[in-house]
């Protein structure tokens, strides 16, 4: 039944295709070995000796449960035995390939679409790897390395991920990046790290932890923390929109995508033309470019690397309806910063009825209700229409659109993302925002 379940669940809509991997495999037949063991003694017992007590058999379910935890007990030491030769064995691999450059790159957000960007811009000179979807464990990375990675990458690009203080200077330790990005420092995650302070230090932990004769750092300028990060790094480092380093100019957004002028300091660089949209994506663009600046990439190549940007899945994804309606589906996934800069966008289309479809944000631990409540505020004046999926952060979604000023009969509760865009009209343009359409569908 189990394992059914687990297949059937594979099947569905969901960010990441659910793979049975050989750890589940060996979990799962010891489980089973066990159960059958378990089972056939039992019934043994019961049938032969002990048929007055055949209620037992009502404790099944129980015994699932504790078959499964042996298993895992049994099995814990060679995962860990598995885990460790895996992990050593891609450190050797990448120890081994000379002259390749490491950058990592990390934040509470924008970190996959950053890693994206890079590696296409880079590609225009040199041989590129950098780990698929949103790998940014130490295993992910493993698996990068054991798979993909090859002799003839000249960089390899890494995305850092972490949920408690230290496990970014660990992936440094193992991996010894030699350049590093940071995006951002927000609330991602806010619930595992307990306050943003904690957010900064982990993040911070790349740039104390750089490898090589040359290291270099880029920074985002989004709020106090990154430029406190900034600040801090004794590195060679770039400031991506502080006065001092590169700042973006005269953007102009459409449909279509971007078009946006580069400066270093006050002085023009470059213009550059995107199918991306959205201030995030343009920001992330320009950590990019310092990077590609640094890498010793021409003005041209940087230019024709920006206009192969493709829209990253669930990321501020454009999408035509077939009723003529535009949406954008940045469901992967939210936090504070990102969902106004999603909401910000919607400016941009100035002949049409802006909607906004979400579950609200979530794993922000006790900030859950006040970041919802306050986003809901801001967003009330932008838009013309809310559509709230899911119970969760309901109260405060609708208490701060009221207290925003709209209207009640503008704020509708629905089950179906699915009913919600068969109903758009030609135009409308609908705002996806978060965990949208696999886990709030």
């Amino acid at each position: 039944f189990a394992l059914s379940f687990v297949l059937s669940s594979s099947k569905s809509n969901r960010k990441v295709k659910l793979k049975l991997t050989k750890r589940f495999l060996r979990i799962y037949i010891l489980t089973l070995v066990l159960l059958m063991g378990l089972t056939s003694y039992v019934g043994y017992e019961l049938i032969f000796r002990m048929p007055h007590y055949f209620g037992i058999i009502y404790l099944l379910p129980i015994a699932v449960v504790v078959c499964n935890i042996v298993a895992l007990t049994m099995l814990y030491p060679f995962e860990k035995i598995m885990y460790y030769y895996y992990l050593n064995d891609a450190v050797k691999i990448l120890e081994q390939h000379g002259g390749i450059v490491n950058i990592a790159i990390t934040g509470s957000f924008g970190k996959t679409s950053t890693k994206f960007i890079l590696k296409t811009i880079l590609s225009e000179k040199y041989n590129v790897c950098a780990t698929p979807n949103s790998y940014n464990t130490p295993i992910g990375i493993t698996k990068t390395i054991r798979e993909i990675l090859s002799p003839t990458h000249d960089i390899f690009i890494m995305e850092f991920g972490a949920k408690k203080r230290g496990e970014i200077k660990y992936l440094c330790k193992k991996f010894k990046p030699n350049m590093g990005i940071i995006t951002s420092v927000g609330m991602s995650h806010l619930q595992s790290f307990g306050s943003v302070e904690n957010i900064m230090e982990t993040k911070n932990e790349l740039a104390k932890n750089l490898y090589g004769s040359n290291p270099y750092m880029v920074f985002g300028n989004d709020n106090k923390y990154v430029k406190c990060c900034y600040d801090r790094c004794t590195y060679d480092k770039e400031c991506c929109g502080c006065e001092e380093g590169l700042n973006v100019k005269n953007v102009i957004c459409d449909e279509g995508g971007s078009k946006f002028d580069i400066y270093i300091k006050d002085n023009y660089y470059i213009t550059c033309k995107t199918k991306l949209i959205g201030e995030h994506n343009i920001n992330n663009i320009l950590l990019c470019v310092a990077m590609a600046i640094k890498l010793r990439l021409s003005k041209q190549q940087i230019i024709n690397g920006i206009a192969k940007l493709q829209p990253v899945a669930g990321r501020m994804e454009i999408t035509p309806h077939s009723s003529g309606a535009v949406i954008i589906n940045d469901g992967y996934n939210s936090n504070p910063t990102s969902a106004r800069i999603a909401v910000d966008t919607l400016k941009l289309f100035t002949n049409r009825r802006k909607l906004v479809v979400t579950p609200g944000m979530v794993e922000l631990g006790d900030a859950q209700y006040k970041e919802n409540y306050e986003w809901a505020k801001y967003m009330a004046g932008l838009v013309d229409r809310v559509i709230i999926v899911n119970e969760i952060n309901k109260d405060a979604i609708v208490k701060g659109l009221v207290i925003g000023g709209m209207n009640e009969k503008d704020i509708i509760r629905t089950s179906s993302l699915k009913e919600t865009i068969k109903n758009l009209k030609n135009n409308d343009v609908l705002l996806i925002e978060n965990d949208l359409p696999d886990n709030y569908d």
